[in-house]
C-alpha cells in the first residue's frame, strides 16, 4: 500500500472532563485508503490525542501525526475538509461547551478548513 492512498474529510472533536478539576479537548481524524477490498486489501483507522488538553494542542498533534503517516485530508461534498464535533454536539455523554460553534468556527478558519454555519 502506498500512503498516499490514505485520505480523511476532516478532524472530531469533544470537550469533557481530563482529570484533576480540568477540563480539555481531545481530537481524533477517521482515515482510510482507497484500495480495492478484495486484490489490495481496504483498511481504516484512527490517530486520536489520548488526554483532554487544549484545543489547538489537541488539533496540531493529530494533524502532525497524519502528516508523518501520510493521510491526505480530501473535499468532500465539494467542501474543503471540515471540523466536527462529537455526534455534531448531540452527544449526551460529551455535550459540547457554550459557545461550540464559534470555537469551531475560529479552529476551522485557522487551518482554513470548513465546520458548521
Amino acid at each position: 500500500m502506498n500512503k498516499k492512498d490514505l485520505w480523511s474529510v476532516g478532524i472530531t472533536l469533544k470537550f469533557g472532563y481530563a482529570g484533576g478539576g480540568l477540563y480539555g479537548w481531545w481530537a481524533w481524524v477517521d482515515f482510510e485508503n482507497s484500495a480495492e477490498p478484495v486484490t489490495d486489501g481496504c483498511m481504516s483507522g484512527r490517530v486520536s490525542t489520548k488526554y483532554g488538553i487544549d484545543i489547538c494542542k489537541a488539533i496540531d498533534q493529530v494533524l502532525e501525526l497524519c502528516s508523518q503517516i501520510g493521510v491526505e485530508f480530501i473535499e468532500h461534498a465539494d467542501c474543503l475538509p471540515a471540523v466536527y464535533y462529537l455526534q455534531d454536539g448531540d452527544s449526551k455523554d460529551y455535550p459540547p461547551p457554550e459557545g461550540w460553534r464559534e470555537i469551531l468556527k475560529a479552529q476551522a478558519d485557522r487551518i482554513g478548513w470548513n465546520t458548521y454555519k
